[in-house]
Parts: C-alpha cells; structure tokens; sequence
C-alpha cells in the first residue's frame, strides 16, 4: 500500500509530494506465526518527489538520515527550482550553478544542502558563517522568505 500527498507547492508548476509505502503491512514473520507476541513491521519507505515542468526529483530517506532531513532538502530544492528555474542537480561536490549563485548565499546553502547533501556544519565552516546562519537561510528560502 501506498500513500501519497502534495505537502508544498512553489509558484504555478513546482509541488513537493511525500510518498509512504508498506504502510500498515505486516511482515512475513507475523503471517507465518499468527498468535504470536512478536510484532515486526515490514519498515516504511519514505519518499519525497519534487514535480517541476520536465523533470521529478526523488529524495529517498536512508535508514539512519532523519525524515525530517530529507523532506527539508526536497523542500528547498522545490523552492530553488521556482525561484532560479534552475534544474542543475548534476553540479561537481562544492558547486553550485551561476543561476543558483547570483541569488546569494541563501540560495547557495540552500543548493549545498539539497543537491549536495552537506550537512548545515559543513556548509557553515565552508562559507565562514554560523550554523544558526546557514539553518536560517535553509529555512528561508524553503519557505519563500527570500
């Protein structure tokens, strides 16, 4: 079983969506034993899809990566997306496209930490900012305060 919802939307044509499967599905352990104390949940796969004009971008949440995490970089990178138009996701470790870049450094965090996957530490060090900075501009830019 799947479920789906569109949980943003940037502009006219970019959306976020979370998809959730194996939701409530039981495992082949509890099938094969039923009566049994133990209770084992098949794990939940958690998925966030940015839809834009041409392309989607999957961003799939790993075992140890908080959820929350994962749905913040598929957040800004809608946001990116609508604001720059931008759809470079393919750019070497460390850089960030000119269309990204002439948008300042919120938007180059922002690009580091969705595209790049850099934890808000390293991209703090990298820029010589704070981390309460950089998480600032992440923030602002997934909610279009920039």
């Amino acid at each position: 079983m799947v479920e789906e919802k569109q949980i943003a939307k940037y502009g006219d044509s970019v959306s976020v969506y979370l998809s959730v499967s194996n939701v409530g599905r039981q495992s082949v352990y509890e099938r094969e034993k039923p009566g049994t104390n133990v209770s084992r949940q098949t794990p939940q796969n958690v998925r966030y899809w940015v839809d834009a004009p041409r392309d989607h971008y999957v961003f799939t949440n790993e075992e140890l990566v908080p959820a929350d995490r994962t749905r913040r970089r598929a957040l800004a990178w809608a946001a990116i997306i609508s604001k720059t138009d931008c759809r470079d996701d393919e750019a070497d470790r460390g850089y960030v496209p000119v269309a990204v870049s002439t948008h300042g450094k919120p938007y180059i965090a922002a690009y580091l930490f969705a595209i790049h996957d850099k934890p808000i530490e390293e991209i703090a060090r990298d820029m010589g900012l704070t981390n309460s900075t950089i998480s600032q501009y992440v923030s602002d830019v997934v909610n279009s305060r920039r």
